[in-house]
């Protein structure tokens, strides 16, 4: 992806969508640590962050490439 792609992508209503609907899972990963057992928590951070770092895609190329 270069710039152009990534600073389109990041103003379109699409890739909003997207991030909303990875903000709902990150909600739900969220509750899930509240009664998680220990073994689990490792697990359901990881996927955390990686929602969080999916969410801020388009910010990473535009930074990468300026």
């Amino acid at each position: 992806m270069d710039i152009q792609q990534a600073k389109e992508l990041k103003s379109s209503l699409m890739w909003a969508g997207v991030v909303e609907e990875m903000d709902k899972k990150i909600v739900f990963e969220v509750a899930k640590l509240k009664a998680a057992k220990l073994e689990d928590i490792i697990l359901i951070q990881a996927t955390i962050r990686a929602y969080e770092s999916l969410k801020k895609l388009p910010d990473d190329v535009i930074e990468r490439e300026e």
